[in-house]
């Protein structure tokens, strides 16, 4: 098959950008297409929750089926499926639970791309692309000229030749109840946008592709990038939230028709850990599935004052525009949840094909026919086709889209499991439908609980890639086509009777009840004006807007509809009738006629029209968020009652700002803007009515910003492009603008309460700390009195070793001290003192205090602890914990006036297995270690292009930093990449700068394993051309690479014991077995038990036996401090040895962490009984009497 003209010139064109300049991938395929990269079907799903909020103020109802939730300790793990309304649009493939539906187990980091991606660093073909992504590259714009015109300029000239990176990406989170984003910032900082202080903290790692992925073939890989291992977010409680990490958690795209000559980039890091401050640990594991893609529309034409292509555009890959040319798409390669393992249950996630709706496998012949790509097909094809066969059904057969079937929960005690099935309509012909989710007994195969829905037509919805879709990506039955420019707008305009397809409309309840919600389509009487940063005008008459919002919700008790009624209504207006509140969230241009094109230097500008048009996806750069966003919203009750909801908007002064410069004019609508969206839906009035109308309760709030200085990072986009022709040159295009990273706070609240023709007025003042954390809430009463409530964190004591590992484990918003002052006086106080636990070095929580206070109350504000001294006012701690294990719990409680608490804990449980009251449990053996720092060092000639390593080994895992010598007076004219293994910094940019000697320059790297590590410097000069080579001319460096290496010492016994507590639950030794006392072992054989005891108490054994078929209680004096029980071979469990006046009580738990039996001193057993579904259904006696039983009842019960 012989390449047409046309082919060879598409495909030499292909091949010159990614051979010779060696980024294609990195940039976006054209200024104006704002696309740089698509997530996978289940992210785009979780995305669609952070761009539009569940919130009156975008319409969207808070759907949520609880499945099951994991037991942790001060942390909640729900599993739960979620729908979002806005999420059913015709391009965007489901989820695998389904159309609108997301799975919540979990969570996930995708990033929007903005130029290229940060970590980007490859040898590159022809030219070296070490480091030239932003995150090495950021202080380019570290320089109080970089918003500047000028400079914008200059650094656009330099892409001609060369890739810089000089945005940063854009990380996006959401986990548990937590989401935000987050930059690196032109200082190398990883600045977060959340409400709550979450810290990000990234190790310096980066990993290869996985092996299960095709690298690049021949050559090209050399442009195939490492990309970042994965991120650490931490609460302000110290827990610890890990992304990523391992390979079979990082989701990766290329460009779907060029396989073969893109590279891998990573979109998504899934949770793969959680570590909680008390040191519980649960991992999430994923699996790598079948390739899929993500098509979409995208279409870009550039036209001369003739209507023509303009004959330059042939030089420059952003104008080779074809009329034919109207989809892309990218090849993703995702991951899926497989399994989440906490220490008291693990959960299994099946998952199985799916045989829903595809893209037309015509759509991607047309693409190849229309472009004359079929010789290049097998280069084109790559990832699709390693047995390079030109059959286009074969690699579309690779594509598979998998459904969520059901989840397993397995018991770790072996207790019975729960199973959670779910039911899809699924046919080739529509998207895949959730029908519903049941709960089955394991062992009866018995439906005890299900959830079933119902849809508006699902199967009305359009094909793949039909072009019938609104501005934001909606369906409206409208073909938008590219052969008619003009007419373009106008089809893309939203259709109000389309608006609701596809949508969820009811759900039924495991009891037969049901709710039913009714939808309409979003209108607007507002927009903002083409440059969205100029303000609002009004609309002559309210327009649809793409989407829905809720507009009734009726439940019913039964299934019956004569039982229904009306929950809410709402109306989107400041009065029922008036008109609409929203404001669209800005307008849409498509075509940009006559526009000037300048060359650096104002010489021979061309005049172009442009016309460019993207499908609109969750979670990529080009995402629009909510179409509408409402001021003003009405929600009724059943019972007649109603309330007005006032939120901040576009029209009440939370505009976004304009761009900091730019080069070209005529199209700034397009370029990047500095958006403030976290100032927008934000409730500023909440006014409660009853159903006469009659006003009852009116609150106000108010908002400040957490970050008041250093609340935004700088951001540039540059590119150079070549002007063939009768006049040669090259133009710039770009722009530097600003990316906010502060959220918005309650700062004032006030609440009016009506009654009886009297009003009370209470008011609320938040302050908080430089971390954006409550510290001060002042209060006024309606008696006018004032209540001040005021707590202080680690960050407020002394850098004692405690504190400042609180500090380090960013354990920032645990409160220390608690003060409540009325008038100004002093009225209570609460202090919560913290120590290392000798064990692991981390931070516990050492003793309670409650202050004593005296009318009459001082008005002399306190002296407060400042992590040494405490203050008189407390008196005796309340309590005092002692004796942490390596799991941080505390072995001994001494409350006020010496009475002592003794616990025993079940091995990887939170919960007591044994607890003694006037006991003493404070043995044990104290490991000790000597720290000990080494240097290994190296010293560096600083020729261009320089290259020294040297090896190390270290015997446990370390920290490790590095130092360099090196002359202030040729820092300009070098980068010095310094590091450790993987971990690497530019030492004369990413620095600390010793200030007692300036030629010193150090960074901390992160944690290395234990092994063999390799010390490398490369030199690069950016210096004067032709300095270097100067006789005479040397520079040289000095290297140090520093770690630790850690000695044990001899163990110490410290304290005494007069209580010991035996159950067997670690399963070691040959004498245990399966099957204990209400638990999973039990002992059998002869049993000595030791304990050093005071010859002046008496003391006691006791303990469980199985004989004649029954669990029988023993009690025997223990003397000598040595028993040994001997019970004929009979099992045995539950030891327990204590003095005669010690209060005692075990407890046995199931695998779920539930207690299923208690025993006290007097051996009197209580047992509890669960069913599979670990719901209570019996209380027993000692003798297993039944005390109280329980049943549950629900419609759909059955046997399936």
């Amino acid at each position: 098959m012989n390449l047409t003209s046309m082919t060879i010139k598409r495909l030499a064109l292909s091949l010159l950008l990614l051979f010779v300049i060696g980024i294609s991938t990195l940039m976006s395929q054209t200024y104006y297409d704002r696309i740089t990269n698509v997530q996978t079907p289940n992210v785009a799903n979780l995305g669609v929750y952070g761009e539009i909020p569940i919130t009156p103020f975008t319409g969207t109802p808070n759907i949520s089926i609880p499945l099951y939730e994991l037991n942790l300790e001060g942390l909640k793990f729900p599993i739960t499926l979620s729908y979002h309304s806005g999420s059913v649009k015709p391009d965007q493939h489901p989820s695998w639970v389904g159309l609108g539906w997301t799975l919540n187990a979990g969570g996930v980091i995708y990033r929007t791309i903005n130029e290229g991606p940060d970590e980007y660093s490859a040898p590159g073909i022809f030219f070296d692309y070490t480091h030239r992504g932003y995150y090495f590259q950021h202080s380019i714009l570290d320089n109080d000229s970089w918003n500047n015109a000028d400079y914008l300029k200059e650094r656009a000239r330099t892409t001609y030749t060369t890739y810089w990176d000089r945005a940063p990406d854009e990380f996006s989170f959401q986990f548990l109840e937590y989401s935000g984003k987050f930059w690196l910032s032109e200082k190398g900082e990883w600045k977060v946008q959340c409400s709550k202080p979450i810290k990000v903290e990234f190790n310096g790692n980066f990993v290869d592709l996985p092996k299960d992925l095709h690298w690049p073939p021949n050559e090209m890989r050399r442009n195939q990038t490492p990309t970042f291992a994965g991120f650490t977010l931490i609460d302000e409680k110290g827990n610890r939230f890990e992304f990523g990490y391992t390979s079979s958690a990082i989701e990766y795209s290329k460009k779907f028709f060029k396989q073969g000559l893109d590279i891998w980039v990573a979109n998504a890091w899934h949770l793969t850990g959680i570590v909680l401050a008390n040191g519980q640990n649960v991992r999430l594991n994923y699996e790598r599935g079948a390739y899929i893609d993500q098509l979409y529309s995208s279409y870009m034409r550039v036209l001369d004052q003739e209507g023509k292509n303009p004959k330059w555009s042939s030089c420059n890959s952003s104008f080779a525009s074809s009329q034919d040319m109207t989809i892309n798409g990218v090849l993703l390669s995702p991951v899926y949840l497989e399994s989440i393992n906490g220490e008291n249950e693990d959960l299994v996630f099946n998952r199985t094909l799916s045989n829903d709706l595809r893209v037309q496998s015509s759509k991607y012949h047309d693409y190849f026919t229309s472009m004359e790509l079929w010789p290049a097909f097998n280069l084109l094809m790559y990832d699709l086709n390693p047995e390079q066969k030109e059959d286009l059904d074969g690699c579309l057969s690779k594509l598979r889209w998998y459904k969520l079937s059901d989840i397993t929960v397995e018991r770790k005690n072996g207790y019975p499991n729960m199973h959670l099935v779910l039911d899809y309509d699924e046919n080739p012909n529509q998207r895949l439908i959730l029908k519903s989710v049941r709960e089955k007994d394991m062992q009866h195969a018995r439906t005890a609980k299900k959830y079933s829905f119902e849809y508006n037509r699902p199967d009305m919805l359009p094909p793949y890639l039909s072009n019938e879709t609104d501005h934001w990506g909606y369906y409206n039955a409208r073909e938008a086509s590219i052969m008619d420019l003009d007419g373009y707008y106008a089809k893309k305009e939203a259709n109000p009777n389309c608006a609701s397809l596809g949508l969820l409309t009811k759900i039924t309840y495991p009891t037969g009840g049901y709710t039913r919600l009714v939808f309409e389509p979003h209108q607007y009487s507002k927009n903002l004006k083409l440059n969205r940063w100029e303000g609002c005008f009004t609309e002559n008459v309210d327009k649809y807007a793409g989407g829905v919002r809720i507009k009734e919700i009726y439940s019913s008790p039964t299934d019956r509809a004569e039982d229904e009624t009306l929950v809410h209504r709402y109306y989107f207006s400041k009065s029922k009738d008036g008109r609409s509140s929203g404001v669209c969230g800005g307008q849409f241009k498509y075509f940009y006629r006559n526009n000037t094109i300048k060359p650096f230097g104002n010489k021979g500008s061309k005049r172009v029209s442009i016309f460019t048009s993207s499908s609109v996806l969750p979670a990529c750069a080009n995402s629009q968020g909510t179409s509408v966003g409402y001021t003003d919203v009405i929600e009724t009750n059943a019972d007649g009652s109603y309330q007005k909801y006032h939120y901040t908007n576009f029209d009440n002064g939370h505009l976004d700002e304009r761009f900091e410069c730019n080069m070209q004019q005529g199209m700034e609508n397009n370029e990047q803007y500095a958006n403030k969206g976290q100032e927008r839906g934000l409730l500023l009035r909440k006014q409660s009515f009853d159903n006469t109308g009659k006003l009852r309760q009116d609150e106000d709030i108010s908002y400040v910003k957490n970050k008041i200085i250093e609340n935004y990072v700088r951001a540039m986009n540059a590119n150079c492009y070549n002007i063939c022709g009768a006049e040669a040159g090259s133009y710039g295009e770009g722009v530097c603008y600003k990316i906010y990273t502060y959220s918005m706070l309650p700062a004032t609240r006030r609440e009016v309460f009506f009654e009886n023709g009297d009003s009370l007025v209470k008011q609320f003042r938040y302050n908080y700390n430089a971390r954006g954390i409550l510290q001060e809430t002042i209060t006024t009463l309606p008696t006018n009195d004032k209540l001040r409530h005021f707590i202080t964190y680690a960050e407020d004591m002394k850098a004692t070793p405690t504190y400042d590992a609180m500090v380090k484990r960013h354990m920032v918003g645990v409160p220390i001290e608690q003060f409540t002052f009325r008038n100004s006086s002093l009225v209570d106080a609460t202090l919560n003192t913290f120590k290392l636990n000798i064990k692991n070095s981390w931070p516990v929580l050492d003793k309670v205090y409650h202050g004593m206070f005296k009318l009459p109350y001082s008005k002399t504000e306190p002296v407060r602890f400042d992590g040494e001294t405490v203050p008189q006012r407390y008196g005796e701690a309340e309590i005092q914990f002692n004796n942490y294990d390596a799991s941080n719990n505390y072995r001994e409680a001494i409350g006020k006036g010496g009475r002592r608490v003794v616990f025993f804990w079940q091995k990887g449980f939170k919960q007591p297995v044994a607890i003694f009251k006037n006991a003493q449990n404070n043995r044990d053996t104290i490991y000790e270690k000597r720290v000990n720092r080494v240097c290994k060092g190296l010293a560096v000639e600083c020729k261009p292009y320089a290259k020294k390593e040297i090896t190390f080994t270290t015997e446990q895992e370390t920290e490790v930093e590095v130092e360099m010598f090196f002359p202030e007076s040729d820092k300009k004219d070098f980068f010095m990449y310094v590091g450790v293994d993987q971990h690497t910094v530019n030492l004369l940019i990413d620095f600390r700068r010793d200030p007692q000697n300036r030629d010193r320059y150090y960074a901390k790297l992160g944690r290395i394993s234990a092994g063999k590590h390799t010390l490398h410097v490369v030199v690069e000069y950016v210096g004067k051309e032709g300095k270097a080579d100067e006789s005479g001319y040397s520079v040289y460096a000095k290297v140090n690479c520093y770690y630790t290496v850690i000695t044990s010492l001899p163990p110490r016994i410290v304290g005494y014991n007069n209580v010991f507590y035996e159950g067997f639950e670690h399963g070691r030794g040959k004498n245990t077995f399966p099957g204990g006392f209400h638990s999973d072992w039990g002992y059998r054989g002869l049993y000595r038990a030791r304990l050093d005891i005071d010859p002046k108490k008496r003391y006691f054994i006791d303990y469980q036996v199985y004989h004649n078929g029954g669990w029988q209680y023993k009690c025997a004096p223990f003397t000598d401090g040595e028993y040994i029980i001997n019970e004929n071979n009979e099992p045995i469990d539950d030891i327990r040895i204590y003095p005669e006046d010690a209060e005692v009580m075990s407890f046995n738990y199931d695998g779920t962490g539930q207690i299923i039996s208690r025993t006290d001193q007097r051996g009197y057993t209580y047992s509890y009984g669960y069913d599979a579904f670990g719901r209570l259904v019996s209380e027993h006696d000692t003798d297993w009497n039944t005390l109280k039983s329980y049943e549950y009842h629900y419609k759909n019960q059955e046997d399936k």
